[in-house]
């Protein structure tokens, strides 16, 4: 590749297989996971890229700074993948946190603070909520609920839809810079100097 990155790569399942996504300093790629082979390519990007992208059924959603928030339609032309930019927006854009998605939303949060769902279809903003600290670390959705960890060490858990609703936050004792996951249950938090694991303690029957 002729382009540097500091994104990871995203693998998502789409109407014409699964679609190996990466990003660099100026392009998009799609490429076949098993073979490598490049299917489309489009520019979109600049500076040095952090966010990985997102992918929502045949749409795939990128943002950056110094660059337009670029949603991309995937198509097929016989056996041929194509690709074309649906829609664009620039208002408020990431440094560092990848975008994530619902099944009508993207969800974009800034090193400023700013808390933005577009309409993954047109592009338009739904809501914008600006918090106290910025984000490093990326939203992820879990079933109908947004997680989302700011700089100070809150996480924030909202509801998705077409409406902004916060749920419940909780605040550890440090910074938060890393994305948490999220397995059988559990959600593993990284902050600066600790590894915190939270799960359910209730048994299946409810004590």
């Amino acid at each position: 590749r002729k382009k540097i990155s500091w994104a990871s790569p995203s693998c998502a399942p789409t109407s014409f297989g699964f679609q190996l996504i990466l990003v660099s300093e100026l392009d998009i790629d799609g490429y076949d996971p098993e073979t490598g082979a490049l299917l489309w390519t489009e520019e979109g990007l600049d500076g040095e890229v952090a966010p990985s992208p997102a992918i929502l059924n045949d749409t795939v959603f990128v943002a950056n700074e110094y660059a337009m928030a670029t949603a991309i339609s995937l198509s097929a032309d016989g056996e041929e993948v194509t690709s074309e930019i649906a829609w664009q927006w620039h208002d408020f854009l990431p440094e560092v946190a990848s975008p994530t998605s619902s099944p009508r939303h993207f969800y974009l949060a800034t090193s400023f603070g700013d808390f933005i769902c577009l309409d993954a279809e047109t592009g338009e903003t739904v809501w914008l909520e600006e918090f106290d600290r910025g984000f490093y670390s990326s939203p992820i959705r879990v079933g109908e609920r947004l997680y989302v960890a700011d700089l100070r060490g809150t996480m924030h858990i909202m509801a998705t839809g077409g409406e902004f609703e916060l749920l419940a936050s909780m605040t550890f004792p440090e910074p938060v810079y890393a994305t948490p996951a999220f397995l059988d249950g559990r959600i593993y938090v990284r902050t600066e100097n600790r590894l915190v694991c939270i799960e359910n303690t209730e048994d299946h029957d409810g004590n």
